[in-house]
C-alpha cells in the first residue's frame, strides 16, 4: 500500500474531521434555503434553489474529495516509469516520438503561454464586460418601475400562452391590448398558473406600444435594494475568485514564451508541487506542477535561480526559480532514509 493509501487501499485520504466538518457544514446551508422561501415567499427563489441546490452540494462534496486528494499527493512518492520504447502506455510523452518531441514540447509551451496571458487579463475583462450589463439592466429596470408607477392600470385578458422551455424559465403570456395582441415583456408572480381568458392588469409603455408590462413584474426580490447588493456582491464574487485562482507566475509565462533551448531530464521524486529532476547528472528541485511520468524535456537553461518548464508531453509550468537539490530539505520525510519506503533492490522489496 502507497503511503497516503487508506487501509483499505482506497485513492481518497485524509483525517476524518475534514469530511465530519465538511459534511455538516452544509446543514446551516440548508437551513438557510429552507428559511428564505418561508420568509419572502418567492416562488423563483424556490424554483432556482431546486436546480441548483444539488449542484452545489455535489459540488461541496467535490471539494472534500480534491483536498482528500491534495493531501495524498503531499506523501513524496517516485514517478511511475514512462516506457519510450514501443510507445505504450497512457502517458502522452511515451506516444510521442523521441525525435520530434522537444519541438512539439517548445510549440506547447508557446500555447500555454497564450492561454496564461489570457486568463492573467480575466481579472480585468469581469469589470469591463459584466459591469455596464448590469449599469444597462438597472437603467433599464429604472425605466420599467417609472412605466409601472405613472402609466394607467388596465385589466386585459389572456389570449395565448407558451409554458416554459426550462424548469427555470417563465412562460410567455400574450394579452390583448387595444384589439391587438401583446406579449408580456417581463414575467410576473404567479404567471404560471394564470389561464386563458383570465384577466391581468398591465400597464402600456407610451414611448413603446408593444412593450406591455404587468403590474406586478417588479414585485419580486431582485428589483429590490437587496437585490442589486446580492448582484453587485455575486459580480465581487466572481471577481475574487478569478483574481486569485490559479493566475501563473509572470517569469513562468514568460519562461514558456521564451524558452529556446532544451534537454532530456529524468524525474526522481515527486511530491505535491514539487518535483526533483536529474539534468545532466544534476540534480535539481522543481517548484510547480508535477510530471505525470519519469521522462520529460526540460525547457529552459537549468541554474540556480532559473525558470524552466517541464514537458511530459504537457507543459508543467514552475511556481518557483529552480534549485539545488539537498535530500534533507525534502519535505515529507521523517529522517528514516529512503529504505523505508522504497527498496534499494529487489531483493530488499521481497
Amino acid at each position: 500500500m502507497d503511503a497516503g493509501e487508506d487501509a483499505a487501499g482506497g485513492w481518497v485520504v485524509g483525517p476524518r474531521a475534514l469530511w465530519v466538518l465538511g459534511l455538516a457544514a452544509l446543514v446551516p446551508a440548508g437551513l438557510v434555503v429552507a428559511c428564505v422561501p418561508l420568509l419572502w415567499r418567492e416562488d423563483w427563489f424556490a424554483r432556482h434553489v431546486g436546480a441548483w441546490g444539488p449542484s452545489f452540494a455535489l459540488s461541496w462534496v467535490g471539494g472534500l474529495v480534491y483536498a482528500s486528494w491534495r493531501r495524498r499527493r503531499a506523501v513524496p512518492r517516485r514517478p511511475a516509469a514512462t516506457s519510450r520504447g514501443d510507445g505504450a502506455g497512457g502517458d502522452p510523452a511515451a506516444r510521442a516520438d523521441p525525435g520530434t518531441w522537444p519541438a512539439q514540447a517548445q510549440a506547447r509551451a508557446r500555447r500555454r503561454a497564450v492561454r496564461a496571458g489570457l486568463r492573467w487579463l480575466a481579472p480585468f475583462l469581469v469589470p469591463v464586460l459584466l459591469v455596464p450589463l448590469v449599469l444597462v439592466g438597472e437603467r433599464a429596470a429604472g425605466r420599467d418601475a417609472w412605466v409601472l408607477r405613472t402609466q394607467p392600470v388596465r385589466s386585459v385578458p389572456v389570449v395565448s400562452l407558451d409554458p416554459p422551455r426550462s424548469f427555470l424559465g417563465e412562460p410567455s403570456v400574450t394579452v390583448g391590448v387595444d384589439g391587438r395582441s401583446a406579449t408580456l415583456a417581463l414575467g410576473f408572480p404567479g404567471d404560471r398558473e394564470v389561464q386563458v381568458d383570465d384577466l391581468v392588469e398591465v400597464v402600456v409603455d407610451p414611448a413603446d406600444a408593444g412593450r406591455v408590462l404587468a403590474t406586478t413584474s417588479h414585485d419580486t426580490w431582485p428589483y429590490t435594494w437587496w437585490g442589486s447588493v446580492v448582484t453587485w456582491l455575486l459580480i465581487g464574487g466572481v471577481w475574487v475568485a478569478i483574481s486569485l485562482w490559479g493566475r501563473p507566475r509572470r517569469a513562468a509565462v514568460r519562461a514558456a514564451w521564451t524558452a529556446r533551448r532544451h534537454r532530456p531530464g529524468r524525474v526522481l521524486l515527486v511530491g505535491d508541487r514539487w518535483s526533483v529532476v536529474e539534468v545532466d547528472g544534476q540534480e535539481w528541485t522543481f517548484g510547480g506542477q508535477t510530471p505525470s511520468g519519469d521522462r520529460v524535456v526540460v525547457l529552459g537553461e537549468p541554474h540556480v535561480g532559473a525558470w524552466v518548464l517541464l514537458d511530459d508531453g504537457r507543459t508543467r509550468l514552475p511556481d518557483a526559480p529552480l534549485a539545488a537539490h539537498r535530500p534533507e530539505a525534502d519535505d515529507g520525510w521523517d529522517g528514516d532514509g529512503w529504505d523505508d519506503e522504497f527498496p534499494a533492490d529487489e531483493d530488499d522489496a521481497r
